[in-house]
């Protein structure tokens, strides 16, 4: 039984496999687009490897752009956190700006990871919320 404003299970599994079936139909169509861009008419292993190989270039220019996005951004959240802890006059205000700081630390040295690898990475800020929350939900069970 769902609350009101809640989806069913059946209703959230449906939606859950449109969006994937949506993102599918878009991959398959950008893929078939590039193989025509960068192929022509010819078909095969050959052409799918090429045009394999342009995707991946794609996804680690795209995951170095972000990377450097991180680097800067994060940098940005260190300085904010010393100015921050310059003129702390309280426990919670220190205690943010710690908080700032090893966030900014933390996507600074993701974006760096990015940059390196050309691999989208994981911040171990999200990876703590992610486990958070999958403990959470195994705990409620949306029963």
């Amino acid at each position: 039984m769902s609350r009101w404003g809640a989806l069913t299970q059946d209703e959230a599994q449906q939606f859950g496999f449109d969006l994937v079936e949506r993102q599918v139909q878009a991959e398959r169509a950008a893929f078939e687009q590039l193989r025509v861009n960068l192929c022509g008419s010819e078909t095969g292993a050959a052409c799918d490897t090429i045009v394999q190989a342009e995707i991946d270039r794609k996804k680690a220019q795209a995951a170095r752009i972000g990377g450097a996005v991180m680097v800067v951004g994060g940098a940005l959240e260190v300085v904010a956190a010393g100015a921050i802890a310059t003129t702390c006059q309280t426990g919670f205000t220190c205690a943010a700006a710690g908080a700032i700081a090893f966030s900014g630390a933390d996507n600074a040295g993701t974006g760096i990871a990015m940059l390196w690898t050309g691999e989208q990475q994981t911040t171990i800020g999200a990876n703590i919320l992610l486990g958070l929350m999958n403990a959470v939900i195994r705990y409620i069970r949306f029963e």
